[in-house]
């Protein structure tokens, strides 16, 4: 079964989604975070933590989830069009959208 993970700037947008869990790492620490992994394999959640994002590339690197059974999709703030980026068999992002992760203060 194929792990989707969802993203967005707009928490809104992914209201009307079926998903397994909601933001799974809500106040957890990033180490505590990546330990929930085992238990959101093959299912679809929504998360905004880079933490488990870069561990499901470790994951893969290792050879314990395959690259085909797992996508982001990136839901736009601005008009919810949905961008699937996935990764290579070593574990590194495709498609993924430059300084998405990064803190911008207005």
């Amino acid at each position: 079964m194929k792990t989707i993970i969802y993203l967005s700037e707009d928490s809104d947008r992914l209201t009307s989604l079926q998903l397994y869990t909601y933001f799974p790492e809500a106040r957890l620490h990033p180490r505590k975070a990546v330990k929930l992994i085992p238990e959101l394999i093959g299912k679809s959640f929504c998360t905004h933590s880079e933490a488990i994002i870069n561990q499901f590339g470790h994951l893969i690197a290792d050879g314990i989830v395959k690259s085909e059974d797992v996508e982001i999709h990136l839901v736009s703030e601005e008009d919810g069009t949905v961008t699937i980026c996935s990764y290579d068999d070593e574990g590194y992002l495709i498609d993924w959208p430059l300084g998405f992760f990064d803190a911008i203060f207005d």
